[in-house]
């Protein structure tokens, strides 16, 4: 009898082996890919990796996948060098990535984008800003599932202004008098201006804000005189009215929220970060800084500028031999309690409107107040064309030569309408 005892027992013990072994077996590693993986401080005081952290929590809760977690790049230009180049490739790398949304046109043409209908029903997409929805459908499908959102406002200082009786300024007229009047150069400029890569973010409110677009159904219309007018201002700012610091095509983001956040500038447009780098112990201006729209072109345009948008999404590699583990991924990263973490401590902006709502968030996210009523006015900084990187690019190279005087406002655009008209293959509307 106790023969048969040892017989059961080790029996029961290779079924456990067994079991264990068939367990790991088919436990998938999937990794994924983002930017950079800082520390952040829980709300216990802890300091952890702000990415080990996502997945630690994630597996957690999901015993048979095994989620990793990579850096990619340090800025949204690195990191769609690398991602772009593992697809060409048809590399499996990363399983699932963040995807910037200014690649919403070239990665679906190119069927790099693994489509999310199945996992992000309409019902989920309408509860997210419409704009950063919008952006990511193409040809009926959705490709990316929104974690952080992002536009282009204007910061300024509250203080200075209401020191002087002035009131945040309407139109752009307005913001060139109060530079001018209050400026004190070098200790204190009007506009701190990084127009180094991204000049478009400045471009395009001033051309939506005229009543621009970059082409209508018949032709290429960036050259019209909305575009002239547009690209005049941002000479005229430097050459003629001198508001910004030296050097304005030279300088990164980070160069001139640093200016802002000395104490250096009266007026900065930049990314919703600026504001929370502003708050930071160390910065110049706490509890100095307003946020206001961009200003219009003239008293004549629509109230409210567009507002050029940014922002980050889930995506899934369509290469990726983990599918069906990467579809769990994304399904847990868009539990509310996992975008609530999100909006706590990774340090962005939700994408998601619910968030906006919930006291536990805005009492440790206070500004995120200030964002809300400005969201239903973000507009992709593109329209459906798929030469986004290159377009930045084009603008950045013909608007800086411009506003260098190194050529006119009306060659800046006409060029701008040649290399547009070759891309959409439309015709110039006029010159």
């Amino acid at each position: 009898m106790r023969r048969f005892r040892y017989i059961g027992a080790a029996l029961l013990l290779l079924t456990i082996i067994i079991s264990c072994t068939i367990g790991a077996a088919q436990k998938k590693k999937v990794v994924l890919g983002n930017q950079a993986n800082t520390v952040i401080t829980l709300a216990d005081g802890s300091k952890v990796n702000r990415g080990n952290e996502l997945v630690r929590m994630f597996n957690a809760q999901n015993p048979n996948i095994d989620l990793q977690y990579e850096t990619i790049g340090a800025d949204g230009r690195d990191l769609h060098t690398v991602v772009a180049t593992m697809m060409a490739s048809r590399s499996n790398t990363y399983d699932v990535f963040c995807s910037d949304v200014v690649w919403t046109t070239e990665f679906p043409a190119r069927k790099w984008f693994e489509p999310l209908d199945r996992i992000f029903p309409k019902s989920e997409r309408a509860k997210y800003i419409p704009a950063m929805i919008n952006a990511w459908t193409s040809n009926g499908h959705i490709y990316g599932v929104p974690y952080s959102s992002d536009f282009m406002v204007m910061f300024y200082r509250k203080d200075i202004l209401a020191n002087a009786g002035f009131a945040p300024p309407d139109t752009w007229d307005d913001l060139i008098k109060i530079c001018q009047k209050l400026q004190n150069a070098p200790e204190l400029y009007g506009f701190a201006a990084d127009w180094q890569l991204h000049s478009d973010c400045t471009f395009d409110p001033m051309f939506w804000s005229a009543g621009g677009a970059l082409w209508d159904d018949k032709s290429i219309t960036v050259n019209s005189p909305a575009g002239e007018q547009a690209m005049q201002l941002m000479v005229d700012m430097n050459l003629k009215y001198k508001i910004m610091q030296p050097g304005p095509t030279s300088m990164s983001y980070g160069d001139t929220r640093n200016i802002f956040t000395e104490g250096h500038a009266i007026f900065i447009q930049n990314w919703l970060s600026t504001y929370l780098l502003s708050q930071q112990p160390g910065s110049k201006v706490i509890e100095k800084v307003g946020i206001m729209p961009i200003p219009r072109m003239s008293a004549n345009s629509p109230k409210m500028t567009p507002l050029p948008m940014g922002g980050w999404s889930w995506s899934v590699n369509p290469f990726s031999p983990n599918k069906k583990e990467a579809f769990e991924v994304i399904k847990w990263l868009s539990t509310y309690e996992t975008k609530k973490w999100l909006a706590t401590y990774w340090a962005s902006v939700p994408a998601y409107l619910p968030l906006y709502q919930d006291q536990e968030v805005i009492k440790l996210k206070p500004q995120y107040s200030l964002f809300q009523s400005l969201a239903p006015f973000a507009k992709p900084r593109f329209e459906k064309y798929d030469h986004f990187i290159e377009w930045l690019d084009r603008v950045r190279q013909e608007a800086n030569l411009a506003i260098l005087g190194q050529q006119t406002a009306k060659q800046a655009v006409n060029k701008l309408a040649d290399t547009l008209s070759i891309w959409a293959n439309l015709p110039v509307k006029s010159k």
